[in-house]
């Protein structure tokens, strides 16, 4: 795998155990669990660098945590860090959660990205379909069970039109954020 400093681009090949959840024409979006090997998730380092770099959002490692890569012309066109939620709070204003709502949710949005030129390609909304179809076996997560972490004002745009319909925004703090074992596995 090799990232290329010019147009941001992150080549992904697959391996053995490769865990494929949907397929397209020319891409498929795979899932990388917190049981997969230590080489994958090396690989998948790779990928969240660029996402931080270009999102400017917080690094967290935790044990619970799912990434779901958008692989297209063998190169990473977007992805999707997401994990099993219990609870999420009402958004006030789309960048802040009030913690005196609290509501159930079963899965959290921690980080989603798509390169530039796969922006118009509604390849964040795939991820986030795939992730609620894959995370509880045998079932769909509904979209008012959806949360996000705190966002920025684009990003309460795309969740806001992602749930339309399903009620209100969810935020929530991530578990990696606030685990102390994911903070001692930082350092």
């Amino acid at each position: 795998m090799e990232k290329s400093e010019e147009d941001k681009t992150i080549a992904w090949g697959s391996w053995k155990n490769e865990l494929v959840v949907r397929v397209f024409t020319g891409s498929r979006i795979v899932a990388i669990g917190p049981n997969d090997s230590k080489a994958v998730h090396r690989r998948l380092r790779l990928v969240e660098d660029l996402v931080v770099e270009e999102l400017g959002s917080y690094r967290g490692y935790s044990d619970r945590r799912w990434a779901y890569l958008y692989i297209k012309n063998k190169s990473v066109a977007g992805c999707l860090f997401a994990e099993r939620l219990a609870k999420a709070y009402a958004a006030t204003d789309g960048e802040n959660l009030d913690e005196s709502r609290v509501q159930k949710a079963l899965l959290g949005v921690q980080m989603v990205w798509v390169r530039k030129t796969f922006r118009s390609d509604h390849i964040a909304t795939k991820l986030i379909d795939a992730a609620r179809g894959h995370l509880i076996y045998g079932a769909v997560i509904p979209k008012g069970m959806v949360a996000f972490t705190p966002l920025t004002s684009s990003g309460a745009a795309f969740a806001r039109k992602y749930i339309r319909e399903s009620g209100n925004l969810l935020l929530y703090r991530p578990y990696s954020a606030t685990s102390t074992r994911a903070a001692s596995r930082k350092a």
